[in-house]
């Protein structure tokens, strides 16, 4: 398992997400785990996505995962899937993008951090 640093505002997302790049020191992405900050509104689902850093290429995604809770802090489990024609690489620069599209919906990145395994 590789474990994220401090997130910090994902580029170029209106989607108000948080993003960390990581060298990956394995061969293959199966799942991600965030620590997400105060959740609220329920109705918002999050999103990840892996994206090779130097060329932009979406590696490894999920969408639409709920927050079971609508209090305090949760960890969120996203099973990742492989994008099609998409290469993970042991040893490339990735970005790791989670967001949480909708209306007053972002995420706290102050108090979040990823776990990949």
């Amino acid at each position: 398992m590789a474990q994220g640093g401090q997130f910090s505002v994902a580029h170029d997302n209106e989607n108000y997400g948080v993003g960390n790049t990581f060298v990956a020191n394995f061969d293959s992405i199966t799942e991600v785990q965030v620590f997400a900050g105060y959740v609220g509104d329920t109705s918002h689902r999050y999103r990840v996505e892996v994206r090779d850093n130097a060329t932009n290429d979406l590696v490894a995604y999920r969408y639409d995962v709920p927050a079971p809770t609508s209090s305090g802090h949760v960890w969120l489990k996203f099973p990742m899937i492989p994008y099609a024609g998409g290469k993970f690489t042991r040893g490339k620069e990735y970005l790791l993008e989670v967001t949480r599209p909708g209306e007053n919906a972002g995420l706290d990145f102050g108090h979040s951090q990823s776990t990949m395994s």
